[in-house]
């Protein structure tokens, strides 16, 4: 296989694909090869925190993430049904990149998608191996 590209990304994780986006956005030309064929059917993360949308929003993504997650104010961590620990963010109202809480494989539809409008391909099923 041969493509013509100005950045291969390795991994369409969320991070894989907020990096290509960015990329995009400078007018580069990016693939990205993933070797899960269908992307992973579970998730490695639940939390999209607000620096994390506050550096998605020029790339349209933010407002998608925040509508398809609930926001977070909190949380608390339980063991054997007691409370052990427990956060509260400050939330402004207002202030509309707060933390969200969204399953990884949303996250990385939503930011997939937008890489692919924003004209990026992806590989599927397919391993890198440098020589």
């Amino acid at each position: 296989m041969s493509k013509q590209v100005d950045a291969l990304i390795v991994g369409a994780g969320p991070t894989g694909l907020a990096l290509g986006l960015g990329l995009l956005a400078q007018g580069k030309r990016v693939l990205i090869v993933e070797k899960h064929p269908d992307g992973l059917d579970f998730s490695r993360a639940i939390l999209v925190n607000a620096d994390t949308l506050h550096a998605l929003a020029p790339f349209g993504v933010s407002a998608p993430i925040r509508e398809a997650g609930i926001a977070v104010d909190g949380f608390s961590l339980h063991v054997n049904g007691r409370v052990v620990s427990q956060a509260r963010y400050v939330v402004d109202p207002q202030d509309l990149t707060h933390p969200v809480c969204l399953p990884q494989l949303h996250t990385e539809k939503i930011l997939s998608d937008r890489f692919l409008q924003n004209g990026g391909e992806i590989i599927r099923g397919y391993v890198f191996k440098p020589d």
